[in-house]
């Protein structure tokens, strides 16, 4: 034991304090242990020499939690019972903090403003700005790849193959494969360099339809080689984004998908590994990827949201009840120009309620969206 003067002659930094204890789990439902709070569902509280689990009052006590202060200092628990703050077994007190590491993490956008792709529908001209005679107002917004799933809409579709799966992106079956006439490496768009693909035939209709889809160039025996974003064309011509690929030499075939996601595992396009599920294969990690529409999120008014609720996303830019939202709330109105996207990341994906995916590990599998394309039309 060091005296004063040891300390003076040998100066050893300041003694400290008590210092700080973190103790972070998952949250969960209060239901096991019934401390009246979720922060610590998943910490495990065992007294020495003991196998049964200490729940309740007593494990509330023990961890010495004081619950949420309110403006007056008066403290409660989760369902608003008061608790008499008491010193626990860890010093000091330990601070309860929901884990950032879970099976699911979500990020979402801020509102996007689509500019003046709002348009005035008109009977006759009146050479005003953003007129539209006849035609839709705008703007149209498009996506696709998401699955039809009534229990979990808006989850990417797959289908299995073997032991693994494979994320649908919808082709254009209109169109199929188009021969190509001729492909030009050195072309412009906006001033940025571009790939200019002429098809063989004049088959794209109206022009700039197929902004932001994919064009897929194929050989002559129908195999991909690559694929580029398509920035703009008319009947026959494409002007393709030049991304990190090269114009392929050999490509004599091209068609168009609607592909406007792109999602990553490991470095790897794709969901990753799988999980047996059902007499099938479901991934072991899914994302799940919304929308909401605005006409002013400034304005505080619920009814300019769609949909309306916070809470949920919209999934499909066809479902009826915009129609219905629009003809109650804008009347006459197309479509706003505020657009928001939400995306759920899910490393414990279940498609069905049976459905009984690994736990979380290590190793589970990790996706990583690498793009995300709302085309809109106006």
């Amino acid at each position: 034991m060091w005296s004063a003067a040891d300390y003076d002659a040998n100066p050893a930094g300041g003694v400290g304090g008590l210092g700080l204890v973190q103790l972070m789990a998952p949250p969960g439902d209060n239901l096991a242990d019934q401390t009246n709070t979720i922060l610590d569902d998943n910490i495990h509280f065992y007294l020495p020499g003991s196998t049964q689990e200490v729940t309740g009052l007593q494990k509330q006590q023990l961890l010495g939690w004081r619950g949420f202060a309110d403006a007056t200092g008066a403290r409660f628990d989760d369902g608003g019972n008061p608790v008499v703050a008491v010193d626990g077994d860890i010093r000091p007190a330990p601070v309860l903090l929901p884990s950032p590491f879970n099976a699911r993490s979500r990020v979402r956008s801020k509102w996007i403003d689509t500019g003046s792709s709002v348009r005035r529908q008109l009977a006759t001209a009146d050479n005003q700005p953003r007129g539209l005679v006849g035609g839709e107002q705008g703007p149209k917004y498009d996506f696709d790849g998401l699955a039809d799933s009534p229990l979990y809409p808006g989850y990417v579709d797959y289908e299995a193959v073997g032991s693994s799966v494979r994320i649908r992106y919808p082709l254009v079956d209109s169109l199929g494969n188009q021969p190509i006439a001729e492909l030009d490496a050195n072309s412009s768009y906006l001033g940025e360099p571009a790939y200019r693909v002429r098809l063989a035939s004049a088959v794209l209709g109206t022009p700039n339809q197929y902004v932001q889809y994919e064009a897929e160039l194929l050989n002559q025996n129908g195999q991909q080689l690559t694929s580029f974003r398509v920035v703009s064309h008319d009947e026959q011509e494409l002007k393709l984004d030049r991304g990190l690929n090269l114009l392929p030499e050999a490509a004599t075939q091209l068609r168009l998908r609607r592909k406007f996601f792109r999602i990553t595992t490991n470095g790897v396009e794709g969901l990753g590994g799988t999980y047996p599920d059902n007499g099938s294969v479901s991934p072991i990690a899914n994302v799940r990827i919304g929308f909401a529409l605005h006409f002013d999120p400034s304005s505080g008014n619920a009814n300019d949201r769609f949909p309306i609720s916070e809470q949920e996303f919209l999934r499909d830019f066809n479902d009826p009840d915009i129609a219905d939202w629009l003809n109650t709330y804008h009347p006459g109105e197309g479509l706003p120009q505020f657009i928001q996207w939400d995306v759920l990341f899910d490393m414990a994906y279940a498609p069905s309620l049976s459905s009984t995916p690994p736990s979380l590990s290590p190793s589970t599998p990790r996706p990583t969206l690498d793009f995300l394309r709302i085309p809109f039309k106006f």
